[in-house]
């Protein structure tokens, strides 16, 4: 019976069932996917043995996901300035 370590397992994610990433880990972030568009991700596993090989799972069920717009942040109360900006200060040769 052949054996695998954990530090072996890798995971295809997939978008409408078409490979878009092999990562080493479970969490993934579709860095491409755009706001309002509907997507559908599935997940495998596989193990990579001996001779060119590889021990794969089925595909996980499809989970349809769409992505809602993210709104910009808000600049933190410290980095606006507290009145107008002055156009001469001390010490100036205005």
């Amino acid at each position: 019976m052949a054996t695998t370590s954990a530090c072996c397992v890798s995971w295809r994610q997939r978008r409408d069932y078409d490979l878009v990433a092999e990562v080493t880990q479970p969490e993934w972030t579709d860095k491409a996917a755009e706001a309002g568009t509907r997507y559908r991700y599935l997940v495998q596993t596989f193990v990579p043995q001996s001779d060119n090989r590889v021990a794969e799972s089925d595909l996980s069920e499809p989970l349809e996901v769409t992505p809602e717009p993210v709104a910009p942040a808000r600049p933190p109360d410290c980095a606006r300035w507290p009145g107008p900006i002055p156009s001469s200060w001390p010490g100036s040769r205005r």
